[in-house]
């Protein structure tokens, strides 16, 4: 057994009853925070008759992740049904009620702190529009998920270097920084997140998505779009979808209003 596998088993156990934590949380506690399949790898190989309970594993939309049978998923839900955990119309469950951590309990712990950057690009001639990325289906933290470009802020690195550097290495442009927009932490399973969110113009360059960087997340597709469209994401943890929601400008509600659809 290698140690990953140990360790996935060992945070699998302490998960308790009626509570549950996805493959990439648990990934991220070991320190691999790009290793959820591996995690899923794990679960899957179990023996028969194990005492982890692989059960309260489940993937970062609050759902069940397909299995080799409709039984066994079937058999994953009715264990978390027993232990008191309700799944919405969408076979969804509310992470802030169900969601476990290590300091769960109310224990408060000293997470070591990330510090990233993100940015709100503004659409050439639209202003109320802004450049969104979706991030890999085997995200860790939010699969799939469209949101803005973000990362992380490197050692001896300012936060205005962070943020050009971001650009060039996850869209392929150069940008102009107009100033920080807004700032703002959030507690992450195995860290506290501060991020600040800059506004910013296209200075060279198209936006293209993924780039050859390879040390760094990179994104599947970029496209325009309204503050609206991050809300899923920002219901979902995504801090800079929510900085972005609470700093709306006037032409950005404007141009969200123009393509919601009449009811």
């Amino acid at each position: 057994m290698t140690a990953f596998t140990r360790g996935v088993h060992q945070i699998v156990r302490r998960v308790p009853p009626g509570r549950v934590i996805s493959y990439g949380a648990v990934a991220a506690l070991l320190g691999s925070p790009r290793a959820a399949r591996a995690v899923g790898a794990v679960m899957r190989g179990l023996p028969e008759g194990t005492d982890v309970p692989w059960w309260r594993v489940i993937n970062g939309e609050g759902g069940i992740s397909p299995r080799p049978s409709v039984h066994a998923a079937r058999v994953q839900r009715a264990l978390l049904e027993d232990e008191g955990v309700r799944f919405d119309r969408n076979g969804r469950i509310d992470w802030d009620r169900y969601g476990w951590s290590p300091d769960a309990t109310g224990r408060r712990t000293a997470n070591p702190a990330k510090r990233a950057v993100a940015l709100a690009i503004r659409e050439p001639g639209n202003s109320g529009r802004l450049l969104l990325v979706r991030r890999p289906a085997d995200d860790a933290e939010l699969p799939g998920a469209w949101g803005l470009p973000a990362a992380s802020r490197r050692a001896n690195e300012s936060w205005e270097e962070a943020a050009r550097r971001a650009a060039r290495d996850k869209l392929g442009v150069s940008v102009r920084l107009h100033g920080m927009r807004r700032k703002g932490s959030t507690e992450r399973v195995a860290s506290t997140l501060h991020m600040r969110l800059f506004d910013a113009t296209l200075h060279r360059g198209v936006p293209r998505v993924p780039q050859r960087t390879t040390d760094v997340t990179q994104y599947t597709d970029c496209r325009w779009g309204t503050t609206d469209d991050l809300r899923p994401a920002a219901r979902r943890g995504s801090l800079c979808c929510r900085l972005a929601l609470e700093s709306v400008r006037p032409a950005e509600r404007a141009a969200a209003a123009r393509q919601r659809p009449e009811r």
